[in-house]
C-alpha cells in the first residue's frame, strides 16, 4: 500500500503511592503480579518447612502409613498457603504497606492505575502536578510519586 509505518515511542508513566512506601520503579512487575517473595531477607522460616522431616513409621504398617502419607501431603498443601500469608507479612514490614493492598491501588483491575483514575485527580492537586512534570522532565520512563 506504500504507507510508512508509524514509529513506536514508549511514553513515561507515574505512579502515584500511599505516602512512606519503600518501593523503586523495578519492584513494580513483583507488586503487580503478588511475588511477595521478592522483598524478603534471605533465608525467612516458612511454615511448610516446618513438617519437611515427618516420615511414617515402618511399624505401623502398610495402610496406616499410606493415610499418614496422604493426610500429611494434604497438611502441607494447606501450609503452603500460610506460607503465602506470612510472605505476604514479611513485605509489608519491608515495604511499610500492605502489599496485597498496595497491588490493588497501584494495578486496579490489574492494569497500570494511569489508565483506570480519571485525570480530574491529578488536576485538583497542584503540587502533585508539579513533581509529576518535574518527574517527566528526566530520563527515566517510570516514577513512583508519594501521595501526600
Amino acid at each position: 500500500m506504500g504507507l510508512t509505518p508509524p514509529r513506536i515511542k514508549p511514553r513515561p508513566s507515574i505512579y502515584v503511592a500511599p505516602p512512606g512506601l519503600a518501593l523503586a520503579p523495578a519492584q513494580l512487575e513483583a507488586i503487580r503480579h503478588g511475588q511477595w517473595e521478592s522483598f524478603l531477607p534471605p533465608g525467612p522460616a516458612r511454615p511448610s518447612l516446618a513438617l519437611q522431616d515427618l516420615r511414617p513409621d515402618p511399624a505401623w504398617g502398610r495402610v496406616l502409613g499410606q493415610r499418614f502419607e496422604r493426610e500429611l501431603a494434604r497438611t502441607r498443601q494447606r501450609l503452603l498457603k500460610l506460607d503465602r500469608r506470612h510472605h505476604r507479612d514479611l513485605a509489608a514490614q519491608v515495604l511499610g504497606h500492605d502489599p496485597e493492598r498496595l497491588r490493588q491501588d497501584l494495578f486496579p483491575l490489574d492494569k497500570p492505575q494511569e489508565r483506570i483514575l480519571p485525570g480530574l485527580f491529578w488536576l485538583r492537586d497542584a503540587p502533585l502536578l508539579d513533581r509529576m512534570l518535574a518527574a517527566l522532565a528526566g530520563p527515566a520512563m517510570t516514577h513512583i510519586l508519594e501521595a501526600l
